[in-house]
């Protein structure tokens, strides 16, 4: 596949390797690579603990099992977002509860936010695509106020000193005993096209929060702390040796790949925000450069990318459908015209090829296309 295209989200080579380590070793869930990288994450994310997990919805359920969410509660979610974080919600029991977002940052829009909290309300999830300090620092300020929980889910590794990354987790639920007054977390994926770029699906916990990091590590291996002694119901969400080994292999070339990730997302959004009001590059761009792909609001999305992929370009929409429209959530009620930001969005996002094989010329060439189809040689 050309440059332009999808990578190549995996290496074979490294894989082929790293399954044969593991094979030698003959230890294969949550041994001694899974421990080192756990290690490596806190470090690199500035956190005091990270938590493996099977996947970026283990992590979340993790997280807010630990925190004891459950059927009273209410938590409010982005209506424009990835399913994981609304589905853990619904598997600790509780009721995700949607509000709108800002069309700028895809974060959660603050006023939402406050009409959407009721007296079941314990916290919100800061599920988004990318970040924004202001937006953080914003809606930590709302939690501290109404006493809820902040937690963040992203497919970047948060950064603890950014408060545009951090996700915060301060007072009690009320109603219930919290395992810490000032609780912290953030979930996050490892899977191939998160940031991390691993082999399979993979996630992450990280807390400041010594007894919140004890508790996910439990549920996360059947509630059990000690062998054959289980002090809680957890679940299976488990990382293997194979996953963390990989993402080893992948550590000491990361911040190089962000880095010019970064620097590739400055060219896209100076050679496409002349094509004003029909594109429209978000306000937080430099976290278009991670993830799964460069991130704008295009006008005849739809069009544009069918366009794209007869050219040989590779684009998405991300995600297509807001939460309260997807056909799993008919129960709650909601209905189209509810959240016009988040149907703006799921109408409007594209995803464009980003991963450290492109090249200047490839993102002039992709940057000249989606001219050529607006200015009509290509509609």
């Amino acid at each position: 596949m050309g440059a332009t295209g999808a990578r190549a989200l995996v290496s074979g080579d490294l894989l082929v390797r790293c399954v044969a380590e593991i094979a030698a070793a003959d230890q294969f869930i949550l041994g001694r690579r899974v421990a080192e990288l756990e290690l490596k994450v806190a470090g690199l994310a500035g956190w005091g603990h990270a938590i493996a997990s099977a996947s970026d919805t283990g992590a979340m359920l993790l997280a807010l099992t630990a925190m004891g969410v459950g059927s009273a509660d209410e938590v409010v979610v982005p209506a424009f977002g990835g399913m994981p974080a609304a589905t853990a919600v619904v598997l600790t029991g509780g009721t995700p509860v949607f509000a709108d977002v800002d069309t700028a940052t895809m974060s959660l829009d603050p006023e939402a936010v406050e009409a959407a909290v009721g007296p079941r309300t314990t916290g919100l999830l800061w599920s988004r695509l990318l970040r924004s300090a202001e937006s953080a620092r914003v809606l930590r300020e709302l939690t501290r106020r109404r006493g809820l929980f902040m937690l963040g889910d992203t497919l970047m590794m948060p950064d603890a000193g950014n408060t545009g990354d951090a996700a915060v987790a301060p007072g009690y639920r009320r109603g219930a005993s919290r395992l810490t007054e000032r609780a912290a977390a953030c979930a996050f994926s490892l899977g191939p096209e998160s940031s991390f770029g691993g082999c399979a699906d993979a996630g992450m916990v990280v807390t400041d929060d010594g007894q919140l990091a004890d508790a996910c590590r439990g549920l996360r291996n059947h509630g059990q702390r000690r062998r054959f002694v289980h002090d809680r119901i957890g679940f299976n969400c488990r990382m293997d040796e194979i996953a963390a080994a990989y993402l080893l292999h992948r550590i000491p070339g990361l911040q190089a790949e962000l880095a010019t990730r970064q620097s590739l997302a400055a060219h896209y959004a100076e050679r496409l925000r002349p094509l004003a009001p029909q594109v429209r590059i978000p306000a937080q761009e430099v976290c278009s450069s991670a993830g799964q792909g460069y991130v704008i609001l295009a006008s005849r999305r739809d069009e544009l990318r069918d366009y794209l992929s007869s050219e040989g370009i590779g684009a998405g929409a991300c995600p297509a459908v807001p939460l309260h429209l997807e056909p799993a959530f008919a129960r709650l009620g909601y209905k189209p015209g509810q959240f016009p930001g988040a149907e703006f969005l799921a109408r409007e996002c594209l995803a464009l090829p980003m991963h450290e094989g492109l090249r200047l010329a490839d993102i002039r060439h992709v940057a000249g296309k989606i001219t050529c189809f607006y200015q009509g040689n290509g509609a």
